[in-house]
C-alpha cells in the first residue's frame, strides 16, 4: 500500500539554484522521492541538477501546458542528496521534496496537465476527468498561480476528494503553489474539481500538472507449488 513517508517544506528563490535544503526525514533507499517545482514565468524552462548517487531527477510530468508546474522523481538510493532547481531566465521560484513507500512505478500520461488564466485559483481541473486503470494509486496533484500583493494572506482551498499536503503563498508579486496528494482504495475518477483560493487575485497565469503513483505488487507473493509425486519402488527380500 502506498504510503507518504514525509516531505520537506516548500523552499523559496529568485533567480538562482532552489533546493529544499534537506532530505525528507526518514527517508529509505526504494522510497519514490517526488521533487515538485514551480515558477511563474511558464515561457521560460525549469532544469534539475544534484541528487547524489543517483543523479538527477527525471521529469515525471507531461509539461505541454503546465510548464510552470513539475514534477521530477525516481526510486531513492543509498547516498542520495538533496536535489536542486533552476531557471533558464528571471522568475521566482519554489519547490518541496515528498518521500513516498509502497510504489512499484510512477509516472504521466496524456491529459494530466493543465495551464489557463484564472482569478481565484491555482489548481484547474483536468480538461476531462482521468481514471487510474489500477487500484490503490496515488495521485499528486501540483498547482502555482502568479500573484501580487492583491492576494497576500490568501490560502488553497482543499481540492476535492485530495489531502493538502502543504502550500507557499508568500506575499508581494511572487508565484504562489500548492501540492495535494489521494491515495485511493479502489480506483476513482480525478481531475473533475478545481481549487479555488480564498481572494481572488487577476494576476492571471496558472498551472497544475498530476502524476500516478501506482502500487508495487507484493515482494514475495504466495505462488502454488505443483503437487510433488509419491512414487513406490518394490522391496525384494532375499531367500534364506
Amino acid at each position: 500500500m502506498i504510503a507518504l513517508r514525509s516531505f520537506v517544506a516548500f523552499a523559496t528563490g529568485f533567480n538562482t539554484t532552489v533546493s529544499p535544503g534537506s532530505m525528507p526525514a526518514g527517508w529509505q533507499p526504494g522510497d519514490a522521492l517526488i521533487f515538485s517545482t514551480f515558477d511563474d514565468q511558464a515561457a521560460k524552462t525549469q532544469s534539475t541538477a544534484g541528487g547524489g548517487t543517483g543523479g538527477p531527477y527525471p521529469l515525471l510530468s507531461q509539461n505541454t501546458n503546465a510548464q510552470a508546474c513539475n514534477h521530477w522523481g525516481r526510486f531513492a538510493v543509498s547516498g542520495d542528496l538533496v536535489p536542486s532547481f533552476s531557471m533558464s531566465g528571471s522568475a521566482n521560484q519554489t519547490c518541496i521534496l515528498s518521500a513516498w513507500t509502497g510504489v512499484g512505478t510512477m509516472g504521466s500520461a496524456a491529459g494530466y496537465d493543465r495551464a489557463t488564466s484564472s482569478t481565484q485559483q491555482i489548481l484547474c481541473q483536468l480538461g476531462a476527468p482521468v481514471t487510474p486503470s489500477v487500484p490503490g494509486c496515488a495521485i499528486i496533484a501540483g498547482g502555482c498561480r502568479v500573484k501580487t500583493s492583491t492576494g497576500d494572506g490568501e490560502s488553497a482551498n482543499i481540492l476535492t476528494n485530495f489531502t493538502k499536503l502543504a502550500q507557499s503563498i508568500p506575499n508581494g508579486a511572487t508565484v504562489a503553489a500548492v501540492l495535494n496528494y489521494w491515495i485511493q482504495t479502489t480506483a476513482a475518477a480525478f481531475g473533475s474539481s478545481a481549487q479555488t483560493t480564498t481572494i481572488g487575485d487577476t494576476a492571471g497565469d496558472t498551472s497544475a500538472s498530476y502524476i500516478l503513483l501506482t502500487p508495487a505488487l507484493p515482494s514475495n507473493p504466495m505462488v502454488p507449488q505443483p503437487k510433488k509425486r509419491r512414487i513406490f519402488l518394490p522391496i525384494f527380500f532375499p531367500r534364506s
